[in-house]
């Protein structure tokens, strides 16, 4: 049975079961005459359905077949795939989580920004005299993705701000160290557990004392950055990913140096207290030394953190200022201190990871600790926004893009954490 006729038999039996279910019955041999037509037309009704579900599970498999059909040559093997004609041009080949996840994103985004300055994609001309286009298609493989405009700006902003998350999140520092979490709201309240308690042995039948571990809280208030790039008309003109990877890169790379550098140093305008000065201020500095030559810095200081640091550290790290590094990997290279600092693949000190990072204060030489158990970073949910606009530097004949992001920070536990400093001058 066709579909149709099965979806004509359904409607029919419908019909027929709202007219038994509104006859009026007033003797008992009425009532069980009704009940008996009622079931029968019940049964029809559920033979119908199935019915109509066999016939659709057969249309889908004519419409499988269909499709295999058409890939099959009139000879009855598989088509040959086209062949690709090779040029001398190097291919491209996308990197994990830098910048686009493909070439059809980025070139996607780009034609975008070049519709909204108000500009034409120049005509790909016959090879070897080609254009940008041509360059791109070649060089990448396959035809060039195109923007039309029609309801897809969200998209193409969506698939901008994904790339730069995904770039924010690759070289951020404090996205790495610190415990992320999506904060919702303007703001999230964290619980912090304190020192656990010691259990102990008891004997049979004998009270077992409750433990109460001190809890505090800290909160993650969402702060907003912010980055405006100026973008010339001719650049959008001349390449469309190019602009594309320009855009992504300078946002990124301005978000993920404020954020590190509020991070570890705090804004006091934006009201974000730094690891540093949080650090500085836990017992009084008691997890703090003064080395007393920054350019030569010995293996007893660097072993100073690991005695003064809470005992739950789990997984430790040290982050190392650029002016730090070449005293340390100096040991690295004495025969007898390199066991401590070790330079295979990557460097490490007593067996903890090494970190370089640019945006340390700078009279800070080196921080040792557990960082996700001693800090926090909160992200809001698409909280990366971008806005255009072809007005702004009309004089210039520039586009404006500006991007905002919005992150909190906070330093809960600096009882995790130690610190080196350069001696005071």
């Amino acid at each position: 049975m066709s579909l149709d006729k099965s979806k004509e038999a359904i409607t029919e039996i419908e019909g027929q079961i709202k007219e038994i279910e509104e006859r009026k019955c007033e003797t008992p041999e009425a009532v069980e005459e009704r009940n008996a037509e009622l079931a029968e037309a019940t049964s029809k009704f559920e033979g119908a359905i199935n019915e109509l579900k066999e016939a659709r599970r057969l249309e889908e498999l004519r419409s499988q077949a269909n499709e295999v059909r058409q890939e099959l040559s009139p000879a009855g093997t598989v088509a040959p795939a086209p062949k690709k004609e090779v040029r001398a041009v190097r291919s491209w080949e996308p990197k994990p989580n830098k910048c686009f996840r493909s070439r059809d994103e980025a070139i996607i985004v780009g034609r975008y920004f070049q519709q909204m300055a108000g500009i034409e994609s120049r005509a790909a001309s016959a090879y070897p005299m080609g254009s940008v286009g041509d360059v791109i298609k070649d060089s990448m493989g396959g035809e060039t993705p195109t923007y039309d405009g029609k309801g897809g700006k969200d998209l193409v902003i969506a698939e901008m701000q994904n790339s730069i998350l995904e770039q924010l999140y690759y070289s951020a520092i404090c996205l790495e160290l610190a415990s992320v979490y999506t904060v919702n709201t303007n703001s999230l309240i964290l619980p912090i557990a304190g020192d656990p308690g010691v259990s102990g042995w008891y004997l049979e039948n004998t009270e077992i004392p409750p433990m109460l571990p001190p809890t505090k809280h800290a909160v993650l208030d969402l702060k907003k950055m912010a980055a405006r790039i100026q973008v010339s008309n001719e650049l959008l003109a001349d390449s469309p990913i190019a602009v594309a990877n320009v855009c992504v890169n300078q946002i990124t790379s301005s978000f993920q140096l404020t954020a590190d550098t509020a991070y570890f140093s705090g804004d006091d305008g934006a009201g974000i207290e730094g690891v540093c000065d949080a650090i500085e201020g836990f017992s009084l500095g008691k997890n703090v030394l003064e080395v007393a030559d920054a350019d030569t810095i010995t293996t007893a200081e660097l072993a100073f953190p690991y005695s003064v640091v809470h005992q739950n550290v789990q997984n430790p790290s040290w982050v190392v200022s650029p002016k730090a590094w070449s005293s340390i990997m100096a040991i690295a290279t004495d025969p007898q201190a390199g066991a401590v600092v070790t330079d295979t693949v990557r460097a490490s000190i007593y067996g903890a990871p090494c970190r370089v990072c640019y945006t340390l204060p700078d009279d800070v030489l080196a921080i040792y600790g557990d960082f996700a158990l001693a800090t926090s970073c909160g992200t809001k949910p698409s909280g990366i926004n971008i806005r255009t606009s072809v007005d702004r530097a009309i004089e210039f004949d520039q586009t404006v893009m500006v991007g905002t992001n919005r992150m909190a920070f906070a330093p809960h536990s600096p009882e995790f954490l130690a610190m080196l400093k350069a001696p005071t001058e």
